[in-house]
């Protein structure tokens, strides 16, 4: 999965103490690299965008706006290092439109006579407001300071959610055959997908996957490759290697139509013309898919292959999901269901050893 990455403000108010909020801008430059460097790219301005690297005025916040387009930043961190200006920090964020999150910074000690260093809070309060009266959302991410825990609890969720939107927004999904005719929950409204999120459909004919699977040679590198994969992954010594290969060729051809068509999952029409027509269930392909980053649905259940890569992207691709909905009552235990679908569970969620084997169901009805 890729990296996420934010735009950190460094917000600031003159007369407030500049010196201050380079140390505090520093800090937070420092706790985000130390905490989050494997999945964060920090985007933040310099001397050279801005006065004293810091966003004050209208000026600051037209440069940091630029740099942050220019980067392609995927969500907006803002902190108010002092009092904090929050017209250049609202324009920044209005010019962006990014998820934002706001942060206050707890008070220094006050300078001999007096002198208050910061004042974050209230201008937090004046920058939130700004925000408000735009209707721009956000977050407020607490009073902190950069060392603390809730910073970087506040900020990890922050990340999180930013990748979700990244992942979710503009997504394409394939929808490879028709529904189930007879399943209308797996229904979907295309325009509203456009419409609200930019998603778009791609739809894919079964019989076109088939045939590309079929035309592909048992000893093509890239079947060979998936079928010893399988045999080293899971115990597969009750099934045909016929059967391996048909599978093979099934994942490589759905596997090259993701990445190409640049798909962050699928939905797959999985039963019963694959099975009578090709010769295989294909959970395992499905699984596997799954497991190696590009979420596939059964029954062409275009929402449950965006449900699962808003999970993926929400663990920031170190989970992998599996989208469950058979809920089959347990016989004599009260309060206890057998979570499952029926067979497309991704292989590495498998608790010990994982047998391959004929499908419980669709073997009663089709042999595969």
């Amino acid at each position: 999965m890729s990296r996420v990455k934010v735009g950190f403000v460094p917000l600031h108010r003159h007369p407030f103490d500049e010196k201050w909020a380079i140390e505090l801008k520093e800090r937070f430059i420092a706790a985000v690299k130390a905490g989050f460097g494997d999945v964060v790219d920090l985007v933040y301005p310099s001397e050279r965008d801005t006065k004293l690297g810091l966003v004050s005025d209208d000026e600051d916040a037209e440069s940091v706006a630029e740099l942050f387009r220019k980067e392609g930043v995927d969500g907006i961190a803002i902190a108010a290092l002092t009092f904090g200006d929050e017209l250049a920090g609202a324009r920044v964020v209005e010019l962006v439109r990014k998820p934002t999150v706001i942060y206050a910074t707890k008070e220094p000690a006050t300078l001999p006579g007096g002198f208050r260093r910061s004042d974050s809070f209230c201008g937090t309060l004046s920058l939130t407001s700004a925000l408000y009266r735009r209707k721009i959302p956000f977050l407020f991410g607490g009073i902190v300071l950069p060392e603390e825990e809730d910073f970087r609890r506040s900020f990890d969720a922050f990340v999180k959610a930013v990748n979700v939107v990244k992942v979710f927004v503009g997504a394409k999904v394939g929808a490879v055959g028709p529904r189930p005719e007879r399943f209308e929950t797996v229904t979907f409204n295309e325009a509203a997908m456009a419409a609200r999120f930019s998603q778009r459909v791609v739809h894919v004919d079964l019989l076109e996957v088939v045939e590309d699977a079929r035309k592909l040679g048992d000893n093509d590198p890239r079947v060979t490759k998936v079928v010893d994969e399988v045999v080293r992954q899971l115990d597969a010594s009750a099934v045909p290697r016929e059967a391996l290969v048909k599978l093979a060729k099934l994942e490589v051809v759905l596997r090259e139509l993701a990445e190409r068509r640049g798909l962050v999952g699928l939905g797959l029409r999985c039963w019963t013309e694959l099975q009578r027509f090709y010769g295989v269930t294909p959970c395992l392909v499905m699984g596997r898919l799954t497991d190696s980053g590009i979420m596939a649905a059964c029954e062409v259940d275009v929402y449950g292959a965006l449900t699962m890569a808003m999970q993926y992207a929400a663990s920031l691709g170190k989970s992998i999901p599996f989208f469950i909905d058979w809920t089959i009552k347990h016989p004599t235990k009260e309060n206890v269901f057998l979570a499952w679908h029926c067979g497309n569970m991704p292989p590495s969620l498998c608790h010990g050893a994982c047998k391959l084997g004929f499908h419980s169901v669709m073997y009663r009805e089709v042999g595969a």
